[in-house]
């Protein structure tokens, strides 16, 4: 019966009358037998040894412990206080639109609008205006905009086009059109003219135009230039199904006709295959934009036959933009033009190298500062296979070529490459050089190098001033100092037995010295000297001397390079002690010196009485 009562209890019942607490002492017969002698006063050693010090007690009582208040049933209303939430939530934030005046700014996103017949005047979905980007997948992310006054070099992401019917012609139409990208774009002028703000007018836009349309054969990659044709005659994105009559102004495929693209089940005519913004903006307070136009390559692309393989099309987008205001950083009627400075007054690591040409008493300013060729080629849709490729320019001015601006404290290499057969390395070799022997009378002439000096186009150099400082004033032209351009003399020749070109220009090194000022705990950079010396070296043919066809790579290349000198010129700058003596009135000690001493007077005498009488002014 108890256990049944305990077990329906869950616990054990209290009963019968237990001590609230319990104390444990040593007892006397314990302390005797550790110590059986008595103390010399007498005293039991019990009776001395045990106190509260050696005495525990143990509190037994059912309620010594701390309990929870006790919570009361509330309403779903707490879960609005604090009280209710988490620190953190599980649900995705949301958006919030933040105000934003009207000038726009550096890295400030661009309102954009469509504008067609079937939707109006709206926004063009995020409300700005994308630049379709690369994921780390490769495929195309459209939640890239385009920011203000940053430049986008161009870059290359995937779309995959259906192989279901209605879907790829849906994508045609939609996602790969010029419509979507240009013709129905309109851009705001002022930074709030956002679609989020809900009261942007069309006349707060302007449109983004055709500035140029290249056309890349689908099957040979050939690119030509299309714009007067495809604009004259009003051409769009167009999708074909097998059986329908295609545009016969608007296509220009050449290796494969229209006809023969509709064998497939069907076809995009007029496919966005790259898009190059250039945005012009006014110099005024709100840098509002003036224009948008946009370079253009289409393609006309088929649909695979096979669904379970379908095409997947590559398309590259880029941006820059102008400033309205031709004028050059330096202005003539003072630095009205706000320029960005290296450093103050010390160059900081990383900044631009300010660098310009010397016009009278000032210096005009590169905005990018000094720069170097770069390895790859930049964007061109005039040749866009040419994208990415270390590839040397064959012209003084090539058209996409990009430049790499250097930055303060980093070496840089840069470089390109020439692939020639043996007459075009002799074209190369001797091309302006006086001294290279060959056929008599021949005449040397080479794409990749200046005719006269035989100096490869890579190589094209403006000798200019360095800014000495990172806040050098191009007003002031002493605050630059002249980089020094060494070319070595002509001395190149064709050794035919050898198939070796000997003395060929081959490099381009570029130094800059750098010296520490002011103090060591704050040391200011300045660069104390610069110069870019051209390298020559020998390059031999190893193609056999029968074989005029093969070809073989040349390397020419360009080194950037900071020496920033040793710190033994350090040196301890310690305030000098004040003079002994200071100027006083000539009969100052008078009666003891008389004011027309003697012509060799005893300086010893002299100094003794002056401590003297110092000694007894401070005793005063």
């Amino acid at each position: 019966d108890q256990k049944s009562r305990f077990d329906s209890l869950n616990a054990c019942e209290s009963e019968g009358y237990e001590e609230t607490s319990i104390q444990h002492c040593y007892s006397s017969n314990e302390l005797y037998g550790v110590n059986p002698r008595e103390p010399m006063g007498g005293q039991a050693t019990a009776n001395e040894a045990v106190s509260q010090a050696l005495c525990v007690v143990q509190k037994n009582t059912a309620i010594k412990e701390e309990f929870y208040n006790v919570a009361d049933v509330e309403s779903s209303s707490v879960f609005s206080t604090d009280e209710g939430q988490k620190t953190y939530s599980y649900l995705a934030p949301t958006e919030t639109v933040l105000a934003v005046d009207a000038n726009y700014d550096q890295n400030d996103t661009i309102g954009a609008f469509t504008n067609s017949a079937s939707a109006g005047f709206a926004s063009n979905g995020p409300g700005y205006l994308q630049l379709p980007q690369p994921d780390y997948t490769g495929q195309c992310n459209d939640q890239n905009y385009v920011s203000f006054e940053n430049n986008q070099a161009p870059q290359s992401c995937a779309r995959t086009l259906s192989g279901d019917v209605n879907t790829f012609m849906a994508q045609c139409e939609e996602q790969f059109s010029v419509s979507r990208y240009v013709t129905n774009l309109y851009i705001a002028t002022a930074a709030n003219s956002l679609a989020s703000n809900g009261n942007t007018p069309l006349a707060s836009t302007v449109p983004i135009t055709l500035s140029a349309v290249f056309f890349e054969d689908y099957l040979t990659g050939t690119v030509t230039d299309v714009t007067a044709t495809y604009t004259a005659n009003g051409c769009t994105t167009t999708a074909y199904l097998n059986g329908a009559t295609p545009s016969a102004v608007c296509g220009f495929s050449a290796a494969q006709t229209e006809t023969e693209l509709l064998t497939y089940p069907a076809f995009c005519q007029g496919l966005v295959k790259a898009v190059y913004y250039t945005v012009t903006h006014a110099t005024t307070t709100d840098a509002a934009i003036t224009s948008v136009t946009a370079t253009v390559t289409l393609s006309d692309v088929p649909m695979e036959l096979s669904a379970a393989a379908p095409i997947t099309v590559t398309q590259t987008f880029g941006s820059r933009f102008y400033s309205s205001d031709p004028t050059e950083q330096t202005s003539d009627n003072g630095n009205l033009i706000r320029r960005e400075r290296s450093g103050n007054p010390g160059y900081l690591l990383g900044k631009p190298v300010l660098y310009g040409q010397l016009s009278g008493t000032v210096v005009n300013e590169y905005v990018a500062g000094f720069t170097v060729p770069t390895a790859m080629a930049a964007y061109d849709s005039a040749n866009p296979t040419a994208f990415g490729k270390s590839v040397c320019p064959a012209a003084a001015t090539v058209a996409g070529g990009s430049e790499a601006a250097v930055q303060f404290g980093y070496d840089l290499t840069s470089g390109c490459s020439v692939s020639l057969n043996r007459s075009a390395l002799i074209d190369l070799c001797c091309a302006g050089s006086g001294a290279c022997s060959g056929v008599v009378g021949a005449s040397y002439e080479s794409t990749y190098s200046d005719v006269t000096t035989g100096l490869p186009w890579f190589y094209a150099f403006t000798q200019g001033y360095v800014g000495i400082y990172g806040d050098a004033d191009p007003l002031d032209a002493a605050q630059w100092s002249s980089m020094t351009y060494n070319v070595p003399s002509d001395t190149r020749t064709w050794n035919a037995l050898t198939s070796t070109c000997s003395n060929m220009f081959n490099g381009l090194e570029i130094q800059f010295l750098v010296a520490a000022t002011g103090s060591r705990t704050n040391p200011q950079n300045k660069i104390i000297s610069s110069v870019a010396t051209v390298t020559t070296g020998d390059w031999v043919m190893k193609v056999p001397v029968d074989d005029a066809v093969s070809t073989q790579t040349f390397p020419l290349a360009i080194t950037v390079s900071f020496v920033f000198q040793d710190e033994s010129d350090l040196r301890d700058y310690i305030v000098p002690a004040p003079p002994v003596l200071f100027k006083v009135p000539f009969d100052v000690f008078y009666p003891f010196l008389s004011s027309a001493p003697p012509r060799y007077a005893s300086s010893i005498n002299v100094v003794v009485l002056v401590v003297a009488v110092m000694g007894a002014w401070f005793a005063l």
